[in-house]
C-alpha cells in the first residue's frame, strides 16, 4: 500500500493521516500503543539526528516489526533531509517516503536539487515531500511574513513533481508567542491551485477545531514533532524525583504512557473530520 496514493485518498476524502516523530524506543513504542487502539494508518518520522543515534538498519528493522506486531498500517519517513546522501541511504534501507528541505539554497538550487531526488526516488516508489514558505523552527526566532504563496507552489510542484508540499499559514515548529494566526484563506487558495498532498508542520498550540478546519481546507498529513517530546522527558524527571524504584523500565514506563495519550488524543481530533 503506497503512501502517495493513502494521502491522495485522504485529500479527496478530506481527511489527515497523523504523521509522529519518535527519537527513542519508548517514544516509538508509544506511537504504536496509540495507533494500534485507534486503528487508523500512522506515519512513523525521523531526522538525521535520530538516525544516528539509532542507526538506520535498527530504525527500518524497528519500525517494520512493530507496525506487524500492532497490526497497524503506517510507513516511514525522513523528515527534513538536507543531504542527498542520506535520502539515499534511507530509501535503499527502506524508508517509504522522504522530505528534502535544505534552508541555505536559493529557489533555483532548490528547484534541481528537488527534481533530482525526486527522480531518485522514483526508482523505489517512494513519496518526496518538500517545502515551501518559512515555517519558523525551534530558535530562530520566526515571522509570519514568508508565508506560502499560492501561484510559488503551484509553480514550484510543477517543476519538481513532488508528491507532498510542506507550507507555511502561519504555522511554526516551535510554541507559539500569543494565539495562532493560521491562514486558512491563504491554504485554500494553495489547495485550488494544486492537486498535490499538502502538509502542516507545527501544530503546538494550535486548537482541534483550527486543526479540523485546515483539514477540511486541503491538509492531508498533519506532522508531529517537538509535541512529543516535552511530555515523554517532564514524565521521566518526574519519576526520577519521586519514584522508589530504580529500576529504568519502571521509570520509563509513565513517558510512554505520556506519549500514547498525546498521541491517541491527535488521532482522535483527525478522526472526527
Amino acid at each position: 500500500m503506497k503512501l502517495k496514493n493513502e494521502l491522495q485518498k485522504a485529500g479527496k476524502n478530506k481527511s489527515a493521516i497523523l504523521a509522529v516523530e519518535f527519537y527513542n524506543y519508548e517514544t516509538l513504542k508509544g506511537i504504536m500503543l496509540a495507533a494500534s487502539r485507534t486503528d487508523q494508518q500512522i506515519i512513523l518520522q525521523v531526522t538525521r539526528a535520530t538516525i544516528s543515534y539509532l542507526g538506520l538498519p535498527n530504525i527500518v528493522s524497528i519500525t517494520k516489526n512493530l507496525l506487524a506486531q500492532h497490526a497497524v498500517t503506517g510507513w516511514l519517513h525522513l523528515d527534513r533531509g538536507n543531504s542527498l546522501f542520506l535520502i539515499k541511504d534511507c530509501l535503499e534501507a527502506g524508508f517509504d517516503s522522504i522530505m528534502f528541505e535544505t534552508g541555505d539554497l536559493n529557489s533555483s538550487e532548490y528547484i534541481n536539487q528537488t527534481r533530482e531526488v525526486v527522480k531518485m526516488a522514483k526508482k523505489y516508489g517512494a513519496l518526496v515531500e518538500a517545502e515551501l514558505g518559512y515555517v519558523e523552527k525551534m530558535g530562530n526566532g520566526g515571522t509570519y511574513l514568508q508565508m506560502t504563496d499560492a501561484q510559488n507552489a503551484c509553480d514550484f510542484v510543477k517543476e519538481t513533481g513532488v508528491d507532498a508540499l510542506s507550507i507555511a499559514v502561519g504555522n511554526v515548529r516551535d510554541k507559539y508567542r500569543g494565539i495562532p494566526r493560521i491562514d486558512i484563506k491563504r491554504l485554500r487558495e494553495i489547495k485550488n491551485t494544486t492537486d498535490t498532498c499538502l502538509v502542516l508542520s507545527g501544530i503546538t498550540g494550535i486548537s482541534d477545531m483550527v486543526l479540523v478546519e485546515t483539514v477540511k481546507n486541503g491538509i492531508c498529513k498533519v506532522n508531529i514533532g517537538d509535541e512529543i517530546m516535552k511530555p515523554f522527558v517532564d514524565s521521566i524527571r518526574k519519576q526520577i524525583t519521586t519514584a522508589d524504584d530504580r529500576d529504568i523500565r519502571v521509570i520509563l514506563s509513565p513517558a510512554i504512557e505520556a506519549v500514547r495519550s498525546l498521541v491517541k488524543a491527535k488521532l482522535k481530533v483527525l478522526s472526527t473530520v
